[in-house]
């Protein structure tokens, strides 16, 4: 198993990952050493823990806010396959009374047809 040396608010931690999911955990890092730079940048030295703890709970609200979002377009996505369904429902029967009101005037028209004397055959 890998291990990186990742760097979060100017310390070194040696982190263990599964093989090919080394570039993902240098990004991941990144993201929170950025966080942890921005939150010192804002609130001075008040101690890696606590820099941390705060970076962890800016990422969990972005996180918690991505899954509301991702709800939300599920949602949307279920109601628009259902109005699909709808329509494409709709069409079929707008289509099978086109094909009924076609043979029905095929029909009528033989008829007439036959009563005029024509063959149709």
């Amino acid at each position: 198993m890998p291990s990186l040396d990742i760097d979060i608010g100017g310390r070194n931690y040696k982190i263990a990952c599964e093989e090919g999911q080394e570039k993902h955990l240098e990004t991941l890092a990144r993201g929170i050493d950025g966080h942890v730079k921005a939150l010192k940048a804002k609130f001075g030295e008040i101690g890696d823990t606590r820099l941390t703890i705060m970076a962890a709970l800016v990422v969990s609200d972005q996180l918690s806010d991505m899954r509301g979002r991702v709800s939300q377009l599920e949602a949307e996505l279920s109601a628009l396959r259902m109005r699909l369904d709808n329509e494409l429902a709709a069409a079929r029967g707008r289509e099978e009374s086109a094909v009924e009101a076609v043979t029905l005037t095929a029909e009528r028209v033989e008829r007439l047809a036959a009563s005029l004397g024509f063959h149709t055959n």
